[in-house]
């Protein structure tokens, strides 16, 4: 197939760079205006936070089912539809429990030497995060298989022919998966909001937790091809983590 044009709109890498454009245009602006307008009220910013994670959840849930519709992206290629899934399925539950097991051991030990003063989680507090777990977790799995998916399309059907690409589009689910974490990863750090978890005691711990995710679901997703065992991973430690073992920093900067 001939390489498609970089701004033509039923390119696969077309999308996923205005993707990140308007995910970064988006998150710089929200921080420049909180920057500029603090909140009159306590319920004004709980507001806020309750917005800010809608347009968040449609701007991860939707452009994927759009990009389907279309026909810029395949199933295949977001793993909802692998034709031997019953034989992945016995291939990746295996390394979904190992994984899942290494990230919940390592959590366990930062938690036990985790010195920072606090108080654990409310009842309440605890709860609301354990049923918002999931659906965080089901979110950020679907823009991870988006950028997968577009990358993987794009060096199967439409990169032009470059020596570099001929040896990536070799295997295009390999390294189109590495290559939308890669993307996934730009994303990340051109959020202001992204950068200044990782500078905060309490939350940063959640931000390097989601990097590991994002590195040990992308491997998974190169050996098995599947979304779903991703996102029971995902599911698995997230609700797990944020449900049973919160840190107590976190319960200050809730």
């Amino acid at each position: 197939m001939d390489a498609q044009p970089l701004l033509d709109p039923g390119s696969p890498l077309a999308w996923a760079l205005a993707s990140v454009l308007l995910a970064a245009a988006a998150t710089n602006g929200a921080w420049l205006l909180q920057r500029r307008r603090r909140p009159l009220l306590p319920s004004d910013a709980q507001i806020g936070a309750a917005l800010g994670w809608l347009l968040k959840a449609l701007f991860y849930g939707l452009p994927p089912v759009l990009a389907w519709r279309l026909g810029v992206l395949s199933p295949y290629y977001m793993g909802v539809s692998e034709p031997q899934w019953l034989t992945m399925a016995a291939v990746g539950a295996p390394l979904v429990a190992v994984i899942a097991g290494v990230l919940l051991f390592g959590w366990l030990v930062y938690r036990h030497t985790e010195t920072a003063p606090g108080q654990p989680p409310s009842g309440v507090g605890r709860v609301l995060a354990t049923l918002r777990a999931p659906l965080d977790a089901l979110f950020q799995q679907w823009h991870w298989a988006f950028y997968r998916a577009l990358l993987i399309g794009w060096l199967a059907n439409g990169a032009p022919v470059t020596a570099l690409t001929t040896a990536l589009a070799a295997e295009p689910l390999y390294w189109g998966s590495w290559l939308g974490m890669a993307l996934a990863a730009l994303e990340f750090g051109l959020n202001p909001f992204a950068r200044n978890r990782l500078r905060t005691p309490g939350l940063q711990e959640a931000g390097l937790r989601t990097v590991a995710l994002a590195l040990a679901t992308a491997a998974l997703f190169t050996l098995t091809r599947s979304f779903w065992l991703c996102l029971v991973c995902h599911l698995a430690v997230e609700t797990i983590i944020t449900g049973w073992l919160p840190l107590r920093a976190a319960a200050e900067q809730a």
